[in-house]
């Protein structure tokens, strides 16, 4: 039997210091989430998806594919939840600022990495 989880995230929460939820992308296609909304409520939730997948959708949207997401750090801060990406094909890293409100996804430049 094949492993159900192809990737895998961390992301520590900010809102319950000490708590960091695992968000996952299937071999099936599918997405999941350790957090409590995610595994209790997620067939209300739009898309059965919570804040933290849909977050990471909107990030690997910006990233151009999930495994430009190797390199990531990915904080929940409540209303925002910011990823730190290290793009080693450009040699770029960025933020990107996602709006758990609207939705809204803001990526910008951070630092130019140091070539290996």
């Amino acid at each position: 039997m094949s492993n159900r989880w192809l990737l895998k995230w961390s992301i520590e929460s900010f809102v319950k210091v000490g708590t960091s939820y695992t968000v996952s992308l299937g071999t099936d296609g599918n997405w999941g989430c350790s957090c409590p909304a995610w595994i209790f409520q997620r067939r209300k939730l739009p898309d059965n998806s919570c804040k933290h997948i849909h977050a990471l959708k909107e990030c690997v949207k910006i990233a151009g594919g999930v495994y430009s997401l190797e390199s990531v750090t990915i904080v929940d801060k409540g209303k925002v939840i910011e990823f730190s990406v290290n793009d080693r094909a450009s040699g770029v890293g960025y933020m990107v600022y996602y709006q758990t409100d609207t939705g809204e996804a803001i990526k910008f430049p951070v630092r130019k990495l140091d070539a290996a």
